[in-house]
């Protein structure tokens, strides 16, 4: 079987500081299907005891150090019971480090296809963050749009209520997001820049205005070329910001250095 498994980005990110005895970071974000970016996946049910993953280009097959699709394929077996093996060919589009949530998806895209195909509905998303990832629920979710909160687990569908013309700047740079938290970590004073419930009012206003990534200064030090990128977008006049912890940009074009008003999807 052939499933797509799309990239998404992130219309702002507010980041908070871990709580005491966890170790991911509450966030907050709009995420927004990207439906022209995709890996191709094939999931075929092998007579074995072990799964078989490979990653491809256009070519070749190719090296990704993630054990995400091999952790998803185990959750599903020891939380659902299942037994089966699979082999998982996946033919990337969506770059690597790109902050588009690329293995996320990959993982999501597995998931849903297995399950629907064992007739399984229920899936617990806060197991699924905890155990797999924080982008996870909303590759699983068919929301196209949604407003995402609490670690990843609360998703509210936004779907059709707003319209952004906007287009995703790949850059052939592939960002270490862990490094680039551990960086965030690293500044003790850290102010929550975004409002949500104000910028989803005026999106549906077709205005954009003050969206921050709270990430981007930190992975602008960490990776100068990506810093030097972004200027340059904002001097085409776009409203430009990063996408996730880099290296995608979101450009939206400016009509005036303080709104913009969006015209299409």
């Amino acid at each position: 079987m052939k499933v797509k498994s799309f990239a998404k980005i992130d219309l702002g990110y507010s980041v908070y500081k871990k709580q005491k005895n966890f170790t991911k970071h509450d966030f907050e974000s709009i995420f927004i299907l990207v439906e022209n970016i995709y890996d191709d996946i094939e999931i075929t049910k092998i007579e074995k005891n072990i799964d078989d993953v490979h990653y491809y280009n256009e070519t070749n097959e190719i090296y990704v150090y993630s054990r995400l699709v091999h952790k998803t394929l185990e959750w599903i077996r020891h939380t659902y019971h299942i037994k089966n093996h699979y082999r998982i060919n996946i033919k990337k589009r969506i770059p690597i480090g790109a902050g588009l949530g690329g293995g996320s998806s990959n993982a999501a895209a597995i998931m849903k296809y297995i399950l629907e195909f064992e007739g399984i509905k229920e899936i617990n998303y806060k197991d699924v963050v905890n155990k797999l990832g924080a982008d996870i629920p909303f590759f699983l979710s068919g929301y196209k749009t949604a407003y995402i909160s609490d670690y990843g687990s609360v998703l509210e569908d936004l779907t059709g209520q707003f319209k952004l013309n906007y287009e995703v700047y790949l850059m052939n740079v592939n960002v270490n997001t862990k490094i680039v938290f551990e960086k965030f970590d690293d500044n003790s004073w850290h102010v929550i820049k975004n409002n949500f419930k104000i910028i989803i009012k005026n999106l549906k206003e077709n205005i954009v205005a003050n969206i921050h990534n709270d990430l981007q200064e930190y992975c602008f030090e960490l990776y100068p070329n990506i810093k030097y990128k972004y200027n340059e977008l904002l001097s085409d006049g776009f409203y430009t910001i990063l996408s996730g912890a880099g290296s995608s940009f979101i450009r939206i074009k400016l009509k005036n250095k303080e709104d913009l008003i969006i015209n299409e999807n």
